[in-house]
């Protein structure tokens, strides 16, 4: 279904697209390898808002329990179409963006 969105955002003969999505692999098919990439990728993260957001803070514990929880969830509980959470690689949306003739 992705291919098939940015071939149609293509169609649109758009100036500029622009996107964000985090450098994180978290489509393997084998469990472990999920888990570990989506240890790697979310301790980097609480590591980072351990350096600006007080321990204490109520929004660092809603936004750890809210957000990233229900994506940690998703990640590495959900299997196959039922996943929300599909993170890529740079390299992977590269060959997507290049196949859909994105330059």
């Amino acid at each position: 279904w992705l291919r098939n969105f940015l071939h149609r955002v293509k169609a649109m003969n758009l100036k500029v697209v622009m996107m964000a999505e985090r450098e994180a692999n978290h489509n393997h098919p084998f469990f472990m390898q999920r888990f570990v990439e989506a240890l790697d990728h979310y301790a980097a993260l609480f590591d980072s808002m351990e350096a600006i957001v007080p321990p204490s803070s109520r929004e660092r514990l809603a936004v750890k329990q809210l957000w990233f929880g229900r994506e940690i969830r998703d990640i590495v509980a959900v299997e196959g179409e039922d996943r929300r959470e599909w993170h890529e690689r740079f390299q992977s949306w590269e060959v997507m963006l290049r196949s859909s003739r994105f330059r």
